[in-house]
C-alpha cells in the first residue's frame, strides 16, 4: 500500500470531515458513505503513478472524486448509505471522461421524476441544501467567546511528531486567553493517552555555533491529568545530542492560565541541527504562542535563573560535548549538579535508578589527538561518592587509527568504593604520534549516585624517568570498556522526551 504524507493524509482527511458535515445535515448514513469514500480515494492513490502521495498527488485525486458539497448532495438524492453499495466513479458527480454506467442513468432518472411528482419533497430538500451550505465546518467553527480553531493546520516548518501522534489532534487557535495572535494546541483524543506528542521544528545550526540561544515562549495548560513541557535540542554528527533541555525536573502540570518560560543552551562548533517545540502527556488541551529563538554571546540570564529557582538538579542535561554511554545506559540517570560539597561551581552527576544495576554508565568526552601528540597529557577532577554497594572509577583512553588502544588507564587498581568526599584523581598517559582521539571520563558501576567537577586535561612533556599511569598492557583489567567498539552509544533521555 502507498504511502501518503502527513500533510495529504490531513487533507484527506478535512475533505472527509466536510462530507460528514453536508450528509448529516441531508440526513444520509455519513459514516457508511464516509468510509466507502475513504477507501475509494486510498485506491485512487494505489493506482496513481506517484511512489508517494503527497499533497498535490492528493489534491489531484480529490478533484476527481468531487467537491465536497457535489459528493454529499448526490448521495443524499440517491439516498445512498444505507444500502452498502460503495463508493464507485459511476455514482460519481463529476465525469471521469467514460461513459456512465446504465444503472446510473436510472437511479438519476427515478430521482428526476421523483422531484417532478413530489414538488413538496423538493422544496424541503432545497430547504436543506441552503442549511448545509451555511454550516461551518468544525476546523474553523467559531465560539461565542471569539475563540476558533483549525484543526491540522500549522505554520510551514512545524509539524506533529511524538510516540504517540494519533492520540493527539494538533492545529492553530485565535483567542487563547493570555497568548495574542496565533497559537498552537494540542489536545488528547482520548481519556488518558499512553505515549506523548510534540509539536516541533528544527533547523541547521549554522547562525548558532559559538553562541547561547535562548528559546522563550508562552504556554497555557488544561491537562487533568497531564503535563505539558518546551523544549530545546542541540544535535551533533551522527544524531548525536550535545545540548538538550525539556524541562522534565520542572513539567507545567494541571491546569494553568498563559504564562512565559525560557529555556537557554549553549552551541557547539560541531553542531549541526537545533530543534525546539513543545510536548504534551496525559489528557487534555496545551496551548503556546509562537515560540522566539535568539543568540547572543554570553549565557542568558534565564538559565542562570533556572538553575537557581529549580533545585540544585537538572536530570538529563549535560554541558556541551559530554555524553551518556555505557553497558548499561538506562539503569542509570545523568545530569548537572550545584552545591555538592567539595567541588566548586556545576558538578556531574550519575546516579543509579534500580538497586544494583547490571554493568556500567560513564559520563565522557572525546576530543582529536592532534596537537597532543608526542606528549604526555593529565587528567585531573575531583569526585565524591555515594555508592552502597558499589564504585567510581576516572579514566582516559587513547586510540590509533582502526580503533586501536594505544594507552589506557581507568583507575581499575584503584577505585573509589563506598561513601567517599570530594578527593582530587589524577591520570597521566604519554600520547604516540600515531594517536588518533582522546577519550575521558568517569565510569560509575554498582548503586549510588557519583559526583565529580568537570574534569580538566592538561599537556606536558613525555618523561622518560617517571611512568605514566596506565599503559596498553592494562587494558586486560577491563577488556569489556577497553574495546570502544563495545560501548553503546545514545541520546541523554530522549524527548519524553525526543520526538
Amino acid at each position: 500500500m502507498k504511502t501518503w504524507t502527513e500533510d495529504a493524509t490531513a487533507h484527506m482527511e478535512r475533505y472527509l470531515r466536510q462530507v460528514r458535515v453536508l450528509l448529516e445535515g441531508g440526513g444520509a448514513d455519513a459514516h457508511e458513505v464516509v468510509e466507502d469514500l475513504r477507501n475509494h480515494i486510498l485506491q485512487q492513490g494505489e493506482v496513481s503513478a506517484q511512489i508517494a502521495i503527497a499533497t498535490d498527488e492528493a489534491k489531484r485525486i480529490l478533484a476527481q472524486v468531487g467537491a465536497p458539497d457535489e459528493v454529499a448532495q448526490l448521495w443524499t438524492q440517491m439516498g445512498v448509505g444505507s444500502e452498502g453499495e460503495g463508493w464507485s466513479e459511476a455514482n460519481s458527480s463529476r465525469p471521469s471522461g467514460q461513459p456512465g454506467s446504465r444503472k446510473r442513468w436510472v437511479i438519476l432518472g427515478v430521482v428526476a421524476v421523483g422531484l417532478l411528482v413530489l414538488f413538496p419533497l423538493t422544496l424541503i430538500l432545497l430547504w436543506f441544501g441552503v442549511r448545509v451550505a451555511s454550516y461551518r465546518p468544525p476546523e474553523t467553527q467559531v465560539a461565542q467567546d471569539g475563540y476558533s480553531e483549525a484543526l491540522y493546520e500549522l505554520p510551514s516548518g512545524w509539524f506533529q511528531a511524538g510516540s504517540n501522534r494519533d492520540g493527539y489532534e494538533t492545529g492553530t487557535a485565535r483567542g487563547v486567553a493570555g497568548i495574542p495572535g496565533d497559537a498552537y494546541f494540542m489536545r488528547s483524543k482520548v481519556a488518558n493517552p499512553p505515549g506523548f506528542s510534540t509539536v516541533m521544528r528544527e533547523m541547521p545550526a549554522d547562525a548558532y555555533r559559538g553562541k547561547w540561544i535562548t528559546l522563550d515562549g508562552t504556554i497555557k495548560t488544561e491537562m487533568n491529568p497531564g503535563k505539558a513541557q518546551m523544549w530545546l535540542r542541540i544535535d551533533g554528527p551522527s544524531n548525536t545530542t550535545l545540548g538538550f533541555d525539556n524541562m522534565n525536573n520542572r513539567p507545567i502540570d494541571g491546569r494553568t492560565d498563559a504564562s512565559p518560560y525560557a529555556i537557554s543552551l549553549q552551541v557547539p562548533q560541531e553542531a549541526v541541527r537545533v530543534a525546539y517545540g513543545v510536548l504534551a502527556t496525559g489528557a487534555g488541551t496545551t496551548w503556546f504562542g509562537p515560540l522566539a529563538l535568539t543568540a547572543t554571546d554570553g549565557e542568558q540570564a534565564a538559565t542562570r535563573r533556572r538553575m537557581e529557582d529549580h533545585a540544585a538538579e537538572q536530570v538529563g542535561i549535560l554541558p556541551s560535548g559530554w555524553i551518556q554511554v555505557g553497558s548499561n545506559i538506562p539503569g542509570y540517570e545523568s545530569g548537572t549538579a550545584r552545591a555538592v560539597d567539595g567541588i566548586s561551581g556545576d558538578a556531574i552527576f550519575m546516579r543509579s535508578k534500580v538497586a544494583n544495576p547490571e554493568g556500567f554508565s560513564t559520563v565522557m568526552k572525546e576530543i582529536p589527538a592532534g596537537a597532543l601528540r608526542g606528549k604526555r597529557v593529565t587528567l585531573t577532577g575531583s569526585i565524591k561518592t555515594a555508592m552502597n554497594p558499589g564504585k567510581a572509577q576516572m579514566w582516559m583512553r587513547i586510540d590509533g587509527a582502526d580503533n586501536a588502544v594505544l594507552g589506557f588507564d581507568n583507575m581499575d587498581d584503584r577505585p573509589i568504593v563506598g561513601t567517599k568526599a570530594a578527593a582530587l584523581c589524577t591520570i597521566s598517559l604519554d600520547v604516540p604520534q600515531e594517536a588518533v582521539r582522546i577519550s575521558y571520563g568517569v565510569l560509575a558501576s554498582g548503586s549510588g549516585t557519583t559526583w565529580f567537577s568537570p574534569l580538566e586535561l592538561a599537556a606536558g612533556a613525555a618523561s622518560q624517568s617517571e611512568p605514566a599511569s596506565g599503559t596498553p598492557s592494562g587494558l586486560s583489567r577491563d577488556a569489556h570498556w577497553s574495546n570502544r567498539a563495545s560501548a553503546k552509544f545514545a541520546r541523554v533521555q530522549d524527548v519524553e522526551a525526543k520526538p
